[in-house]
């Protein structure tokens, strides 16, 4: 069961095939000469999600869309144009739209909407609204770059003092450290500078 005769390449391999083409633990583990189990432990030690059978799997295919850098997903009334960003569904905006512009349409129970999912490969929703990419104006936003990890910060002045907690939480490092190391960055703490003056 240990990887140990898997290359990291192998890995990586597997982790493609399964994520970019939806192909079953059981297919996957037959095309690899492997089993499921052993499949199923380097997917979860690799933090990727093992869909319970192949249908679950296609219905997921949007979910693993790629999406292009800078961009999202969202869902787009078809009658309205209203977008939202709750493509998933996660907290029912979308159900209560439906409910609510078609008072006529009888919901289809919880489970029917979910083996419809499973059958189609698409949300039960998808009849009403259209799921597209665009881009995300969040992602325009510029952003402070911790200079020791890949943290960001939309506070560039640092007034929430989110970033002098980033320092000591993850990086272990005060105000006097991180200055000496980077004296440019010494604007970002002024009221710290100030009390020590005084």
């Amino acid at each position: 069961m240990e990887n140990k005769n898997l290359s990291q390449k192998e890995i990586e391999n597997i982790i493609e095939l399964y994520t970019k083409t939806n192909i079953s633990l059981r297919k996957l583990a037959k095309k690899i000469n492997r089993s499921t189990e052993f499949i199923a432990t380097i997917l979860k030690k690799n933090n990727v999600y093992v869909y319970k059978n192949e249908e679950e799997a296609k219905t997921s295919e949007i979910k693993n869309k790629e999406i292009k850098k800078g961009n999202k997903l969202v869902a787009v009334c078809k009658k309205t144009g209203k977008t939202f960003d709750d493509w998933e569904n996660k907290s029912g905006v979308l159900t209560n739209l439906v409910k609510e512009l078609y008072p006529e349409y009888k919901m289809p129970s919880k489970f029917i909407r979910k083996q419809c999912e499973y059958k189609t490969g698409k949300f039960w929703y998808e009849e009403f609204f259209d799921i597209i990419e665009v881009e995300d104006e969040k992602q325009k936003l510029e952003t402070k770059k911790c200079k020791y990890c890949d943290w960001t910060t939309y506070d560039l002045d640092n007034k929430s003092g989110m970033y002098t907690t980033h320092l000591k939480k993850k990086h272990n490092k005060d105000i006097l450290q991180y200055t000496n190391e980077f004296p440019e960055e010494k604007w970002l703490f002024k009221t710290f500078f100030n009390k020590l003056k005084k």
